[in-house]
């Protein structure tokens, strides 16, 4: 679980790193927000946003990962 509220941009590198344990057996970690509207546009326009779970906020994240 990946808190990125504090993110403003996301960059090609961070979302590299985001990616990486994807990359052969690993699951992706799950982001949770709010995401800024530049983190949400590089999400969307790279097509990543339908490979992680996004959640609006860590307290959601959270009780999604409880169930």
């Amino acid at each position: 679980m990946v808190d990125l509220s504090g993110v403003h941009h996301m960059g090609a590198h961070l979302l590299g790193e985001l990616l990486k344990p994807g990359r052969g057996e690993g699951r992706l970690p799950w982001l949770c927000g709010p995401l800024s509207p530049m983190s949400e546009r590089t999400l969307k326009v790279t097509g990543t946003d339908s490979v992680f779970r996004i959640f609006p906020t860590l307290p959601d994240a959270t009780a999604a990962a409880r169930i």
